[in-house]
């Protein structure tokens, strides 16, 4: 991961939409008389020095980390469905794959591969041939030293190819602490940035 995408919520707990809740509430929960206790525990509103306001938003009290994380937990949903399928819809236009090898890499990882393969083949016919407990020490030595010398320059390649390489991200959320972790390229997390913004705008009615 190379990026990270992170923002806060304006007010997060005090703008919680009452309405909005209650419909996610409903989603999970059947008992009524249940949900019209939430419902006028948020109409009560805020009684102090004998002044009564009444409260159109917000969550308070000590359910309130318990019915925010609910109503925080349908952008856990979307997000992840989203980047999901952005990414990799994004990772088929641009053909990226799970091993991206750099040309160079690819060679020499090819290269070293094939070496192994001949010694093997060579091997099994020696058995075959009921030769290979003989005396092949050196030509061993000798392989070895020449697949030191293949992997020595192997480690040196630049392996992965970074326009090629697999999409990826991971996201994580702590009450209305949240990040997005990718190796995606800011033009891609602006863009990103941007729904996430939308989403909260639009369906939790909140402002990042």
């Amino acid at each position: 991961m190379t990026t990270a995408i992170e923002g806060d919520i304006v007010g997060a707990y005090n703008n919680v939409q009452y309405k909005r809740i209650m419909n996610i509430l409903k989603k999970k929960i059947i008992d009524k008389k249940f949900l019209a206790l939430i419902e006028s525990g948020f109409k009560a509103g805020i009684e102090e020095r004998g002044k009564f306001t009444e409260i159109e938003k917000g969550v308070r009290g000590i359910a309130s980390p318990i019915l925010f994380n609910i109503y925080m937990h349908e952008f856990d949903v979307w997000v992840i469905d989203y980047l999901s399928a952005y990414l990799k819809g994004k990772n088929k236009k641009e053909g990226r794959i799970d091993k991206a090898y750099s040309e160079t890499y690819r060679k020499m990882k090819n290269k070293t591969d094939n070496f192994k393969v001949r010694q093997l083949q060579k091997y099994r016919k020696k058995q075959e041939d009921g030769k290979y407990w003989v005396s092949n020490i050196l030509e061993y030595a000798k392989n070895k030293k020449i697949l030191r010398k293949i992997n020595s320059q192997k480690l040196k390649t630049k392996s992965i190819a970074q326009n090629r390489k697999l999409l990826r991200f991971s996201y994580t959320r702590y009450a209305d602490d949240w990040i997005i972790l990718t190796n995606a390229n800011i033009e891609t997390c602006n863009t990103i940035k941007k729904e996430v913004r939308e989403f909260f705008k639009t369906d939790l009615h909140l402002e990042l």
